[in-house]
């Protein structure tokens, strides 16, 4: 009998430590997969700070390629005070491909939206000379989105209308 006791206390005390070791496998493994969470968020963070170094170090190559001038990079940005400049370039662009240019319309953004003005105006010309014209704006120093490009076969050649917002404006 003494024995058969024993025997259940030896068969309790294995089972108590087992699960205490299961206990300990499953606290370490939680721990570990919690630290794999936040290994996750830092090398996320990591890149992002990478990104960013690369970005300062790329700009200060371009600024150090321009003689340190900023005027170089304010160029690259339009604002009130220089919207004629933009259109001057719209219309000196046209002439290096050799169409005509009309602008029919410019509008500012809302006061709600954050964005730059919008260009409305046509091209005219041949279809070559459209398309080059086309490719040359894209290719200014500002960055721009064309909105809308329609081509139209009009009697004296071709039309090119044209809807392009400005994104590097400064406000």
């Amino acid at each position: 009998m003494k024995n058969k006791l024993s025997y259940y206390y030896s068969v309790l005390l294995v089972a108590a430590i087992n699960l205490a070791f299961l206990g300990g496998i499953y606290f370490f493994y939680s721990e570990i997969s919690e630290l794999m969470g936040e290994i996750g968020v830092i090398r996320n963070e990591n890149r992002l700070m990478e990104q960013k170094v690369r970005n300062i170090s790329f700009f200060n190559e371009i600024a150090g390629r321009s003689g340190g001038s900023k005027e170089i990079l304010d160029n690259a940005f339009v604002n009130e005070s220089n919207l004629v400049r933009f259109i001057e370039d719209l219309e000196k662009t046209a002439q290096d491909a050799f169409v005509t240019v009309k602008i029919s319309s410019a509008s500012a953004a809302s006061g709600q939206e954050m964005s730059g003005p919008t260009f409305q105006f046509t091209a005219s010309g041949g279809f070559g000379q459209l398309y080059k014209y086309l490719e040359l704006i894209e290719n200014l120093p500002y960055q721009i989105a064309v909105e809308r490009a329609e081509f139209v076969k009009s009697a004296g050649g071709w039309e090119l209308k044209l809807q392009v917002k400005v994104l590097s404006y400064e406000f």
